[in-house]
């Protein structure tokens, strides 16, 4: 893995000359790291990597992800012989020869030791530090050194854990910084054989710790969607809690298996390991929590089961679908050449009037759909009315602000008869829109005979 970024920033130390740097991250993180300004960002995971790792070389991360049932882990997981390389170009003056120093401190270096020997040239120098050493002497959960194991053996107190701790290097002469950069690590550690969420259906938000924790699947065309899906993250703000720290969620992993038939649902639910098949959806801030619903690739006529994690900013994969859940059948579908959600997550009406695909609204009307609609046949015919004739006018009301206003208020009586239908049944559905459409009109003539009232 390799980041390389060039910038321009003022030298740590008035001088008359602009400093100029080009820092790169060559290997050692489990993330691309950011570079900003002097100060360089590293995201890395440790995830059970005493598992697997043991052959694993210093130039090489490790995939931790190896068949376990709802085992956290990551594909790219720092290990007892990962070494973090950092290499600076720099045009300060005078620092050919000096000693290249890690220290806990901005100001006077309180040294961390572990740095492989290296010294400045007159083009720049290299921070190399293996990631046990760094864990022993640097790094820290707040009052106790997480140790050579990074605190995956619970020395520093029980994992899982997520700390942001920052660090500084440079060269170093006369017990000072000639110049420095700031190392800010994010390391998110897991040593646990198990995590899971706790199902938390119809918006019960807040729940889980900021983790993803429920969704329902639906099939299309070589495709499978989240139809539902719920986190319990601040949608303007996505991290979860990671023992006493507090992660950002970077994405959503769903893990799949074929499923024979319907009735097997349960069980190749419970037989999905973090090795199997993975589809991995970027979160997204704000109402829409995913950039997309959609898992390409798959085959028509085939039913896959799916289990559902979650994915914080350092790549450590987390927090299964528990086993059993609530409802098997909702985690399966069948990709199939059969009426289902368009391929443009934006192009229903609903959708387009209330802005979002994963709007909960918008949710509801596709239960009502799956439930009631596609399984008779006049409502298969609506549907294909729908989908013939309904892109259009979505895209249309997609641009206009009135427009969306305006089939919002129509779409709230249909939402109360698809709310009732959903809970008490079609009939009830049924009776009570009629109702509302009798009180309507009756409204609406009321209005009417005022307004000729009026113009006489």
């Amino acid at each position: 893995m390799s980041t390389l970024l060039s910038l321009v920033a003022s030298p740590c130390f008035a001088q008359t000359t602009t400093t100029t740097h080009t820092i790169s991250v060559p290997s050692g993180v489990s993330q691309a790291s950011v570079v900003d300004g002097t100060t360089v960002n590293i995201y890395a995971g440790w995830a059970n990597a005493a598992s697997n790792c043991s052959t694993a070389t210093s130039s090489s991360l490790c995939d931790t992800c190896v068949g376990g049932a709802d085992v956290p882990c990551n594909h790219g997981s720092i290990h007892p012989q990962s070494v973090l390389q950092i290499d600076v170009s720099s045009t300060t003056a005078n620092i050919n020869g000096l000693p290249i120093q890690l220290s806990t401190e901005a100001g006077s270096v309180q040294l961390v030791s572990g740095v492989v020997s290296t010294v400045a040239t007159s083009t720049g120098y290299t921070l190399q530090i293996p990631w046990t050493l760094l864990c022993a002497n640097g790094l820290s959960n707040g009052t106790t050194k997480l140790g050579s194991t990074c605190g995956e053996d619970g020395t520093a107190g029980t994992p899982p854990f997520f700390l942001t701790q920052s660090l500084y290097f440079g060269p170093v002469s006369a017990g000072a910084f000639v110049e420095k950069i700031t190392l800010t690590i994010n390391l998110s550690v897991f040593s646990s054989t198990s995590s899971t969420y706790t199902e938390c259906p119809n918006g019960a938000t807040g729940s889980e710790g900021g983790a993803a924790c429920y969704f329902k699947m639906f099939g299309g065309d070589e495709k499978v969607y989240v139809d539902i899906f719920e986190p319990s993250w601040n949608l303007d703000s996505p991290a979860m809690t990671i023992g006493s720290g507090t992660a950002p969620v970077k994405s959503v992993t769903f893990f799949s298996q074929e499923s024979p038939n319907a009735g097997a649902d349960a069980a190749t639910i419970a037989a999905i390991t973090n090795s199997s098949d993975s589809f991995e959806l970027p979160v997204s801030k704000g109402e829409d929590p995913l950039s997309d619903n959609r898992l390409n690739g798959f085959e028509n006529g085939t039913r896959y089961c799916f289990k559902m994690t979650t994915v914080d900013v350092t790549g450590n994969i987390q927090r299964f679908t528990p086993i059993p859940p609530a409802v098997a059948s909702d985690l399966c579908a069948e990709a199939a050449d059969v009426i289902g959600i368009l391929s443009d997550k934006n192009c229903f009406i609903a959708t387009a009037a209330f802005g979002s695909s994963l709007n909960r609204h918008v949710q509801r009307f596709r239960e009502f759909r799956n439930q009631f609609m596609a399984t008779s046949e006049w409502g298969k015919k609506f549907i294909d009315l729908y989908y013939e004739y309904g892109p259009e006018a979505a895209a249309s009301i997609k641009k206009n602000e009135t427009l969306r206003s305006m089939a919002r208020g129509m779409l709230w009586p249909l939402l109360g008869f698809v709310e009732i239908s959903l809970h008490y049944g079609l009939a009830w559905g049924i009776f009570s829109l009629v109702m509302t459409l009798l009180v309507l009109r009756k409204l609406f003539q009321i209005f009417k005979f005022r307004l000729i009232k009026r113009s006489n």
